[in-house]
């Protein structure tokens, strides 16, 4: 719950289901590739050897994995060993000191116990090894650039991403080359494997995409309807207290979007399912930024319920704002029935006692903010279960389910 920066980016924390949904996001990836050449992608898994277990951001500062060995072959490791299985074509590292596998306090990217010993060797991965950013201070704040982009080479990488001075990294390896610290050997593996995945994807044929045909495969009204279909699945209930959901008059409910940010997109899709379906029902898109005396100004005692919507991408610690929490307590106190939804983190459920409804949608897409508003309104029946533990409020597979009125 306390990482800062994986969240909504992973399937579960049961690494059984993650592993599942791994092999069939692969075989969905991999599906048209083998009707038609030119469908072929590349797919990477990441971030090895597990960036859940952290309550660090590697974008900021090199994090720390305190787990046992015996925990990281229990949960961080089998869904990379099913990604291996399913014939996935690149894993990516983290920046992230093991203990448990690396004593030295240096990032997995740049040691050969990680990537070398435990994933070429014990799990026997043969692809791509790709680097995660390289301008990330997880590595950068340890190493020069030419020096962080030898050492990865030397652990075993094959792709040196987004070095934050190319041709640092360039002539850093050159350098080593030239000295025999890294052998020329070493680097022509990891181009072959390069080449050969270019070959794979039919590269040497064409390289060019065909820019007029690419809205042809984009928005499609079947794969819209297929993301709306996976989001209205998702979505789960995890309290209704007085079975406020569905709610009984809709045209007398206040809606609160609480947005990351309101000159972007974020609301917009469920303020205008609102409008179509339920014109009556009085809607206000907020702002963070926004001082708490407007927000609590913008509370209407004549409703009959507040729905507040809480968005939050994966990055963060998964709370409300100041602002936003004392509008929720707000809304709270007033005496009418409050119906709090996570769209995107579920964490941000946590520490609102007093609300009566809690939904969840893992997602900040608008297909999941439509099937947030449905499900409130009762256009769908809800019975997702949860993926993660809320603590305190929500098991893992815990969700209640309503019926469509």
């Amino acid at each position: 719950p306390g990482n800062p920066i994986i969240s909504i980016r992973a399937f579960s924390e049961n690494a059984a289901e993650v592993s599942a949904h791994v092999k069939a996001f692969l075989e969905g990836a991999q599906a048209e590739g083998r009707k038609d050449t030119r469908h072929r992608v590349l797919v990477t898994v990441k971030h090895f050897p597990g960036h859940g277990d952290t309550v660090s951001d590697s974008h900021l500062g090199l994090g720390k994995v305190e787990a046992a060995l015996e925990r990281l072959r229990a949960v961080e490791l089998p869904p990379f060993q099913a990604a291996i299985d399913a014939k996935v074509d690149s894993i990516m590292t983290a920046h992230l000191w093991v203990p448990a596998i690396e004593p030295e306090e240096i990032p997995a990217t740049v040691s050969a116990k990680v990537l070398t010993g435990l994933l070429r060797k014990e799990m026997r991965f043969t692809g791509i090894i790709t680097t995660d950013a390289m301008d990330m201070q997880g590595l950068s704040r340890q190493f020069s650039h030419g020096e962080a982009a030898v050492r990865s080479l030397e652990a075993g990488a094959d792709v040196l991403l987004m070095p934050p001075d190319p041709a640092a990294a360039v002539s850093g390896v050159a350098r080593a080359v030239q000295s025999g610290r890294l052998s020329l050997q070493r680097v022509e593996e990891s181009v072959q494997k390069i080449l050969r995945a270019k070959v794979r994807l039919g590269l040497h044929k064409s390289r060019v995409v065909d820019l007029e045909s690419v809205s042809d495969s984009l928005e499609l009204e079947e794969d819209e309807e297929l993301a709306q279909r996976v989001a209205t699945r998702a979505v789960a209930l995890v309290r209704n207290e007085g079975g406020v959901l569905p709610l009984a008059k809709p045209e007398t409910s206040c809606w609160y979007l609480l947005t990351e940010n309101r000159l972007g997109q974020q609301g917009r899709a469920l303020a205008e399912f609102l409008t179509d379906r339920s014109p009556k029902a009085k809607r206000i898109l907020l702002d963070p930024q926004v001082s708490r005396t407007v927000m609590e100004s913008s509370v209407d005692a004549n409703c009959s319920v507040h729905i507040a919507a809480a968005f939050a991408g994966f990055s963060g610690k998964g709370v409300l704002s100041a602002n936003y929490a004392a509008l929720v307590e707000a809304l709270a106190a007033g005496g009418k029935p409050v119906v709090l939804v996570g769209l995107g983190n579920p964490y941000l459920l946590r520490g609102y006692e007093k609300v009566q409804a809690f939904l969840a949608t893992f997602s900040t897409v608008p297909a999941s903010e439509i099937a947030a508003a449905k499900a409130i309104l009762g256009d769908i029946a809800v019975s997702g279960k949860m993926p993660v533990t809320i603590p305190g409020l929500a098991p893992y597979g815990s969700g209640l389910e309503t019926a469509r009125k």
